[in-house]
């Protein structure tokens, strides 16, 4: 029911995904806040952005906090790692993204995750973007240091590493931004969120019959009776029994032989059928 019409559902909104995707939005605004007000107040209280993926979550935290807290970390949920996943890094300055966390290519991989092993010799696993290198007088020079020296066959590793940071453009004048990949204008808002969430669970094989009933030109309420009775969500008398309400007798009351399901009464049933 809760799948886009589109899809072959009636397109009513799940309200948990509706909730999620509101959620992005805040803390799509709270990353990207000018100093507003209700930003400073959750920076006193919480800290940074950052906290909302880095910090435990406390007993005396507001619901609002716990919320969103819950949505970006609880392992056991998709819905925070797709919104991660539609997000990419527009870096400037580099005074908000951690580069080996944050740094990435259009592939949606973090560094520290690409190349595990450089980050795990890297002295400088949770070090800002700003704090890798140095503005010279012409450009921006990278600064890594390494636990030990790199090995032969770790070479190659490194020289696609050096190729991946060529596409990251450091600017002291320029600030951070996220850009959301699922939407033209780079701009995360809750209905995109939401069909971005919606999408990942949409079943690839579906009947076309569904996604093609609501383009016949008839009365909605005719498509959305036909749509209940392809899906099997009319209350026949099989159907209430099966939801346990209790029927005396199942049997169809024109024929009092057949139970009394949709199959019979719509395409078996000897009356139906002369018609």
């Amino acid at each position: 029911m809760c799948l886009p019409k589109d899809k072959g559902g009636i397109g009513i909104r799940e309200l948990r995904k509706l909730n999620y995707a509101l959620l992005g939005k805040w803390k799509w605004n709270f990353f990207h806040n000018k100093g507003e007000l209700w930003a400073r107040i959750l920076n006193s209280k919480y800290g940074n952005w950052r906290n909302l993926e880095e910090a435990t979550k406390g007993s005396r935290v507001s619901t609002w906090w716990k919320d969103i807290y819950i949505y970006i970390t609880d392992p056991s949920g998709a819905e925070g790692s797709i919104f991660n996943k539609g997000i990419k890094w527009k870096v400037g300055c580099g005074e908000k993204a951690k580069f080996w966390e944050d740094g990435r290519k259009e592939d949606g991989v973090p560094f520290k995750l690409k190349y595990p092993t450089l980050f795990s010799i890297s002295k400088q696993q949770q070090h800002l973007v700003k704090m890798m290198g140095n503005f010279t007088t012409t450009s921006w020079e990278w600064d890594f240091k390494w636990r030990r020296q790199l090995f032969d066959d770790e070479m190659e590793m490194d020289v696609q590493f050096l190729q991946d940071l060529e596409d990251i453009s450091i600017h002291p004048d320029r600030e951070n931004k996220w850009i959301w990949k699922e939407d033209a204008p780079g701009v995360y808002s809750a209905g995109s969120g939401y069909k971005k969430l919606m999408s990942a669970q949409i079943d690839e094989n579906q009947d076309s019959v569904f996604t093609k009933l609501w383009k016949v030109k008839a009365p909605s309420k005719a498509a959305f009776f036909a749509w209940r009775l392809l899906k099997d969500r009319l209350p026949t008398k099989m159907n209430l029994h099966r939801r346990n309400v209790e029927i005396n007798d199942p049997t169809c009351p024109f024929c009092k032989y057949k139970d009394e399901d949709a199959t019979h009464l719509f395409f078996s049933y000897s009356k139906i059928l002369s018609l």
